[in-house]
């Protein structure tokens, strides 16, 4: 059996009040009043303490709950804030790796125009809605005009 009650001794300082009523099976009954003997207590003193223990664990249990609560809280509160901490920004496009002369060239058309024009419209004729969405499709062609293009203008 349990050793919590062996650690109490009569304590006549203790003003008693309030009496408890209890029903237990006939052997819970035996069991605990020969443990109580054996350690020279009565039952109504044993009963007592452990009715004295449940009440300020439960005390305890309370506030060790709201601790870790508080904890737990705090702990989720700062990994929320460290996710948001890694936002990339991202660059804008910039055609000018495929502009020569003032000039795009469209691999759609085969042809050469003026940069301003092509940045503003052209490439929506062809059912782009952005530069950038035109250039991923067609940078590899507009990457062998543009060499096309160097070399006539080294050759010339």
């Amino acid at each position: 059996m349990g050793g919590y009650l062996k650690r109490f001794k009569r304590d006549p300082r203790l003003k008693k009040e309030e009496i408890i009523t209890s029903r237990v099976p006939h052997g819970v009954y035996e069991k605990f009043k020969n443990h109580c003997d054996h350690l020279g207590l009565t039952m109504s003193e044993a009963v007592c303490l452990l009715i004295k223990k449940e009440v300020e664990d439960e005390d305890i249990q309370k506030y060790t709950q709201e601790y870790k609560t508080t904890t737990n809280q705090i702990q989720r509160n700062i990994q929320r804030i460290n996710k948001n901490t890694n936002v990339v920004k991202s660059k804008k496009f910039n055609s000018s790796r495929w502009k020569i002369d003032g000039k795009l060239p469209c691999p759609k058309c085969g042809t050469w125009s003026n940069s301003g024009n092509f940045q503003r419209d052209h490439y929506r004729k062809h059912g782009f809605d952005s530069l950038e969405s035109f250039f991923s499709r067609y940078g590899e062609e507009a990457d062998l005009m543009v060499e096309e293009r160097k070399k006539e203008e080294e050759n010339a």
